[in-house]
């Protein structure tokens, strides 16, 4: 399992409902074969459409 820390920000929606929204942050974990991650950071970006109330990963 992989934990990621972090936190998001966003922009304002614009006329059609859409706002996007960017995170980033540390990942840590337990298992030995993944311990190269630990400490390494993660990215996100999404679409968030307030009108539908759904999200679109990029």
């Amino acid at each position: 399992m992989l934990v990621g820390t972090g936190g998001w920000t966003g922009d304002a929606p614009n006329p059609r409902g859409i706002a996007k929204m960017r995170g980033k942050g540390t990942i840590a974990t337990a298992f030995e074969r993944l311990s190269d991650l630990n400490g390494k950071g993660w990215t996100c970006e999404a679409d968030n459409n307030v009108f539908a109330d759904r999200f679109k990963w990029q």
